[in-house]
């Protein structure tokens, strides 16, 4: 058995073994003798078991959108991508200065970071189409009145989005989107707050500095506030006007007759306007302050497929989304009903078992959360099903997870 440390807490082994031609047992044992003192979790070293029981990412049919630590991401089929796509978000960093590195003065509370991984896919077909590393701080380490106070940022809901698009659609808009980048990148903090190195990204120099944040990053607390307060001063600046509480949606006036509409979802903005100029020069400050991409003739946004003509039609679709839920939980190709619950079957708490399946709860909650987006965004027709199916979430029983299947 050698084992060599390559670094970001993880040990990585070359292990041979031979047969035992007495019994035909392999020496799982022994191998376990020196590995355990080193791991303490199987998934350092599943390197030392036979063959078929060690998973092939490579070959896995469903890869998930989302890789939640780097750990997990260094098993990934794509490993590589991700490193480079670790790189671009350091660089990006970099260039909105969001932060730098500094010797933290004695007693300085630091606040704990990780990586986070996400693959982004096609909403009409489903294919991967780019890869994406985040460096994001660990909220729960930070305190509340000294680290953060303020944390709300709302976002525009699926209603007034879909007003908007009917609105400029019977007033013969255009209709154009685009992603502002790194956009929790371009908020000024006010708090002084320092951060743990995050993992392989230690101090450049080597002298055991930290970094002390001078912008605001994912899973900040008061990262979303702060960004939104930023990209709103930007708006009333442009002449725009809220016509509703949450500031979402946005108005822009020529005498009574509107001539531009915006819908706001964090950093995806839907634009919908009489005239080009405008559109030119929406694109233009936001692309001067942060940077824009994507930006064109509506098509996707949100996970939605959108067919849109000026003056004739508007049609939202969800089809891709839908394709990978039914393949995430195996539903593919099988045999469809006519009704979204059986009117045979009552439903009722008294179902609920006594002690929590947490299993079942997992699967019932992974599957009502996924069926759920749907019914917001292109699916009204289930929300009844989901209404009736949502009052078993704290203990559902198998026959609760056979009724939520039956409408998946």
């Amino acid at each position: 058995i050698k084992a060599n440390s390559k670094g970001d807490d993880q040990i990585y082994f070359e292990v041979s073994y031979e047969e035992d031609k007495t019994t035909g047992v392999h020496s799982y044992a022994e191998i376990r003798k020196y590995l355990d003192p080193l791991a303490n979790d199987e998934a350092m070293y599943v390197g030392a078991f036979c063959a078929q029981d060690v998973v092939d990412d490579t070959k896995a049919d469903y890869l998930p959108d989302i890789v939640a630590t780097r750990r997990e991401m260094l098993r990934q089929p794509d490993a590589e991508s991700f490193i480079q796509a670790e790189d671009v978000e350091m660089r990006n960093m970099e260039t909105h200065w969001v932060f730098r590195w500094v010797h933290p003065p004695r007693c300085a509370r630091l606040v704990r970071c990780k990586w986070t991984y996400r693959r982004k896919r096609d909403g009409v077909t489903g294919e991967i189409t780019k890869l994406k590393s985040r460096l994001v701080a660990c909220g729960y380490s930070q305190l509340y009145d000294k680290d953060y106070t303020d944390t709300y940022a709302p976002t525009a809901s699926q209603a007034a989005f879909h007003i908007q698009l009917v609105l400029a659609m019977t007033k013969g808009m255009s209709v154009t989107t685009m992603d502002i980048d790194g956009a929790y990148l371009n908020g000024l903090l006010d708090e002084e707050i320092y951060m743990m190195q995050p993992d392989g990204r230690e101090d450049p120099e080597g002298e055991g500095r930290v970094i002390q944040l001078v912008k605001s990053i994912y899973g900040l607390k008061q990262s979303a506030f702060v960004w939104f307060n930023t990209l709103v001063k930007e708006i009333v600046a442009l002449g725009y006007t809220a016509i509703d509480g949450s500031n979402c949606a946005w108005h822009l006036y020529n005498g009574d007759e509107v001539i531009s509409m915006l819908t706001m979802h964090i950093d995806d903005v839907v634009h919908c306007y009489t005239q080009e100029w405008l559109n030119e020069r929406l694109v233009g400050r936001f692309t001067e302050l942060w940077g824009v991409s994507s930006v064109g003739p509506i098509e996707q946004y949100l996970g939605m497929s959108i067919e849109y003509k000026p003056g004739v039609l508007v049609r939202i679709d969800q089809r891709a989304y839908i394709d990978r839920v039914l393949k995430r939980f195996s539903f593919e190709g099988i045999k469809t009903v006519s009704t979204l619950m059986d009117p045979a079957v009552k439903l009722s708490m008294e179902d609920c078992p006594e002690e929590v399946d947490m299993e079942c709860k997992q699967l019932f909650q992974e599957i009502y959360g996924s069926l759920l987006y749907a019914a917001v965004c292109t699916r009204p027709d289930i929300s009844k099903a989901m209404t009736a199916l949502g009052r078993f979430m704290a203990s559902p029983g198998q026959q609760h997870l056979q009724a939520l299947k039956r409408v998946l």
